[in-house]
Formats: C-alpha cells, sequence, structure tokens
C-alpha cells in the first residue's frame, strides 16, 4: 500500500497557508499554565476527532472519488469556494456542500482553540506540534481500539489492514492539525487543507482495502 508522507503533506500545507500568523519567539512559564494548556489541547483533540469522523463518513458516501493527483494539485490553486465545488464535482463527489459545511465546523473547533489558548503560540512550533501530536494521537488509539475491524476473513490479513488502516488515520491526524499548529488564518486556506487531508485519507483508506482483498484472495 503506498503510504502518505506526513512530511511532504506538512510541507503542501505549509505552501498552502501563506497567511500564516507570526509567531514570537517569547518564552513563557510553562509551570503555571502547562495542566491547562494540556487539558485544553485534549478537549480539542477530542472535539476535532469527533469532527473528522463526520468528515470522513460524509466524503465517502461517494461510491468513487478520483485519485487524480492533478485534481488536487489543482484544489491548492482554488480562489473561492465555487472553484472548490468544482474541484470535487470532477473527482466524483456528489455531496460536495455538506462536505464543505463539515469541514467549516472543524474551522470553528480550530478557531476557538486558537483564540482560547495563546499561550500555546508563544512556545516554538515543535513543541506546539509534539503536544498535540501526543495529544491526538491517545485520543486516536482510545477510538481505534474499539472501532477497528476485528471480524475479518484472514487474521493476518486482518491484523496488517488493522495497521494500514491506523497509519492512514495517524497521517490524517497530522495532515489536518497542521492548521492549528500553524495558526493558520482564512476560511479558503482552511477549507483546502480541510479537503485535502480527507481526500488522501480517503485515497489511503481505499488503499489499504484493496490490498486486504488482495492477501485473502
Amino acid at each position: 500500500m503506498k503510504k502518505t508522507n506526513p512530511n511532504l503533506v506538512c510541507l503542501v500545507l505549509l505552501f498552502l497557508f501563506l497567511f500564516i500568523q507570526c509567531t514570537t519567539n517569547e518564552k513563557i512559564d510553562l509551570k503555571s499554565n502547562q495542566n491547562l494548556i494540556t487539558q485544553n489541547i485534549k478537549e480539542y483533540s477530542e472535539k476535532f476527532l469527533s469532527a473528522s469522523i463526520d468528515i470522513e463518513s460524509e466524503f465517502l458516501k461517494n461510491k468513487f472519488i478520483d485519485r487524480n493527483s492533478k485534481l488536487k494539485n489543482e484544489l491548492l490553486l482554488c480562489k473561492n469556494e465555487e472553484q472548490i465545488k468544482s474541484i470535487l464535482t470532477k473527482a466524483g463527489v456528489s455531496n460536495e456542500e455538506e462536505v464543505i459545511a463539515l469541514i467549516k465546523k472543524s474551522i470553528v473547533i480550530q478557531n476557538e482553540f486558537r483564540k482560547q489558548n495563546p499561550d500555546f503560540y508563544l512556545m516554538e512550533v515543535t513543541e506546539r506540534t509534539n503536544l498535540l501530536e501526543t495529544q491526538f494521537n491517545i485520543i486516536l488509539e482510545n477510538y481505534q481500539s474499539l472501532n477497528l475491524t476485528n471480524n475479518l476473513t484472514s487474521r493476518s490479513c486482518a491484523g496488517t489492514y488493522n495497521l494500514d488502516i491506523s497509519r492512514c488515520n495517524r497521517s490524517y491526524g497530522k495532515c489536518a492539525i497542521f492548521a492549528v499548529i500553524a495558526a493558520a488564518e482564512g476560511i479558503i486556506p482552511g477549507i483546502i487543507g480541510g479537503i485535502y487531508c480527507a481526500w488522501d485519507l480517503s485515497d489511503c483508506k481505499y488503499e489499504a482495502l484493496e490490498d486486504y482483498e488482495d492477501c485473502i484472495n
């Protein structure tokens, strides 16, 4: 299965979010607010995962989604919602209105986190990344332990499939939380980033399923 390269995805999104607000190098005393920041990140991760599951479910209602990388590249160049909708229609997404509406809800969650946690953005980018990814992965692993498929035909094939799905989800998490780590602003860049990540997740899970079917046949 072709694995999503999280570093490449982050570079793509870094190029996308040209409006990223500057962050200060000012140091803060984490001893006084570390617990509060950690708790806020946990609450954000739970909300973010729930929103992400809704986006994925809506996106995957489409029986066929084009994996054409050219369309993904065109998506990065969109300037407004109409152009975004046009790309999604070309890709076979018939419920583009619903997908975009859910991504907008996710952006609201991201914006609320940014407004409520100004001290978080006084940290170095690497520290922010580690805090968010660590907490999100804890929430994700708890969810996957309860929801990953465990009744497929072949135990070895099923095990590989579950590992692949887990990797897909983690790669999606790295991709989608980048907007929060970077404190990017702007509804159109946010929509494009959300769709790009969901599209990559869809491709990854389709490939995982194809590999599983090849394994058992």
